[in-house]
C-alpha cells in the first residue's frame, strides 16, 4: 500500500532529527509535497539531503595538487583523482563515507605517472579508506584508521580481465596482489617467467589460488596459466 504524504513527511522529519540531532526548520520540507519529490523512495530523498553519493573533491588535472587541513564527512567519495598528477594530502579527516580515496590511474598507457602522498590522515567509519589501481604510486605516512570495513583495496582492471579469460572469477586480495608485484619485479630482470612460477607457488598468490581452485573450479593447467599471466603482467 502506498504511504500517504503526511505519514511520509513524518517519517522523513523523524529521520532527519535522528541523523542530525536537530529539528528541521519550520517549512523546510514543504517542497517535498510536490509529486515529483514524493515519487522518490524514502532513502533516495535522504541521500539527496546529505549527498551520500556525492564526491567532495574530484581532481582530473595534471601537475601538482595539494589538499591541506580538510575534513570530509558523509559523502560517497571523499577524494577522487584520475589525472596524471602529483597529489599531496596533508592533515585530512574523512568520516562516514563510502570511499575516502578513489584513485584511478587512467594515463599509464600514455607514459604518464600518478603519484599520491598521504600525510597525517584520520579515517573513521568509512566503507573503504583507499581504493586504487596498482599502477598508482601511493605513499602513506602517519594515518589513523578506525572502524573502516576495508583499509586498502588495490586492484588491476587490466589484469582482472586477463585472468577471467583463464577462469578466475574471484578478485585477488590486495595484499596478495601487492606482494606478487614486488616479488616479480625483483625476480623478472634475472629469471625467465617460467622459472618464477615455482617461487610464486610458495607465496601468497600460490596459496590463494589453491584455495580459489575449489570455488572457481580451476584445474592445475588453469592455475599455471593464471600464475604465468600475473608474472607476465608485472614483469
Amino acid at each position: 500500500m502506498k504511504t500517504n504524504k503526511i505519514s511520509f513527511l513524518v517519517r522523513l522529519y523523524t529521520a532527519l532529527f535522528q541523523v542530525t540531532g536537530k529539528r528541521p526548520p519550520r517549512g523546510s520540507l514543504a517542497h517535498l509535497i510536490d509529486d515529483h519529490y514524493y515519487a522518490h523512495q524514502f532513502q533516495d530523498i535522504l541521500n539527496s539531503f546529505f549527498q551520500t553519493n556525492a564526491t567532495a573533491i574530484h581532481s582530473q588535472a595534471s601537475g601538482a595538487t595539494i589538499i591541506r587541513d580538510c575534513k570530509i564527512t558523509n559523502c560517497g567519495t571523499g577524494v577522487k583523482t584520475e589525472g596524471p598528477q602529483n597529489l599531496i594530502i596533508d592533515n585530512l579527516e574523512v568520516e562516514d563515507c563510502g570511499k575516502a580515496f578513489d584513485i584511478e590511474d587512467k594515463h599509464k598507457s600514455e607514459g604518464l605517472n600518478m603519484g599520491i602522498e598521504i600525510n597525517r590522515g584520520k579515517f573513521k567509519n568509512n566503507k573503504t579508506v583507499l581504493k586504487a589501481t596498482e599502477t598508482a604510486n601511493v605513499k602513506v605516512n602517519d594515518i589513523e584508521a578506525e572502524n573502516n570495513d576495508v583499509v586498502f583495496d588495490i586492484y588491476s582492471p587490466e589484469l582482472e580481465l586477463i585472468l577471467r579469460q583463464h577462469g578466475l572469477t574471484e578478485k585477488i586480495p590486495s595484499d596478495t596482489l601487492l606482494e606478487a608485484k614486488e616479488v616479480i619485479g625483483q625476480l623478472s630482470p634475472h629469471m625467465k617467467k617460467e622459472d618464477i612460477v615455482p617461487v610464486m607457488e610458495e607465496k601468497k598468490l600460490g596459496q590463494w589460488l589453491n584455495e580459489a581452485a575449489i570455488t572457481c573450479s580451476l584445474t592445475g593447467v588453469n592455475i599455471y596459466n593464471i600464475m604465468l599471466a600475473v608474472i607476465t603482467y608485472f614483469a
